[in-house]
């Protein structure tokens, strides 16, 4: 086993404080590749995190960006129908990685508390919540993972990487620039670079349809080919 991780030591990790965020759960489980720690943690106001802790650890870290408003946690356990947890992601089974990811600073489907909705009250929750979308969440969640992994493995990743599609593509953009230094190796897909300008596009275009503004299918065609020239 890696050095300092074993089921007590997972067990043990509850309830802990790492600066603002707070432990809830930390649970051992068997799977193929090894038995690994998950870890999920929560700092206010809704931004909650998911660590996953190879007992055979590589070395290497990967955190995961969100998609959408993101809302849940893009989880590297594998669960089946019964919602039973029977494995992990390659990133942790096959290559022994820590494993990182949030919600990005809300919770789909809970009253108050899913973005875009609750970013337009005004409140010191909303503020913090969309400065949690906006970037501080991916800083929130590194920095908790690498607390981690020098409690736990007593010491920091050799390499670090990042991945990420569409909202998590732009997370990807975003570890890139402010932090380079904690990845060696950044993917990212898909990505809108202005959020926002995205958004207002497809509100536009949705708020459309089915009235005369809306756009055949020839201008579609049109405005596509235009793209790709002008690419």
């Amino acid at each position: 086993l890696a050095a300092g991780l074993s089921n007590e030591t997972c067990i043990d990790l509850s309830g802990e404080l790492f600066g603002d965020v707070t432990i809830t759960t930390a649970e051992w489980y068997e799977i193929n590749g090894g038995p690994i720690c998950v870890v999920s943690a929560h700092r206010a106001p809704y931004l909650d995190m998911e660590v996953v802790l190879p007992s055979e650890w590589s070395g290497r870290y990967v955190q995961q960006g969100g998609g959408g408003f993101d809302g849940f946690i893009p989880s590297a356990l594998v669960r089946n129908e019964e919602q039973e947890l029977v494995g992990a992601n390659d990133a942790v089974s096959r290559f022994g990685a820590i494993h990182a990811a949030s919600n990005g600073g809300n919770r789909a489907g809970v009253d108050g508390e899913s973005a875009p909705e609750v970013w337009l009250s005004g409140s010191s929750d909303a503020q913090q919540s969309l400065l949690d979308y906006s970037y501080l969440a991916l800083k929130t969640t590194l920095d908790f993972a690498h607390g981690l992994s020098e409690s736990v493995y007593g010491r920091l990743p050799d390499y670090g990487y990042f991945n990420g599609c569409s909202n998590g593509g732009r997370n990807a953009y975003i570890a890139a620039q402010r932090w380079p230094e904690a990845f060696d190796g950044v993917v990212s897909g898909c990505e809108p670079m202005n959020m926002p300008g995205t958004t207002t596009a497809w509100l536009s275009l949705a708020g459309a349809q089915g009235t005369p503004a809306a756009l055949t299918q020839a201008e579609y065609t049109f405005a596509y080919n235009a793209a790709l020239t002008a690419c």
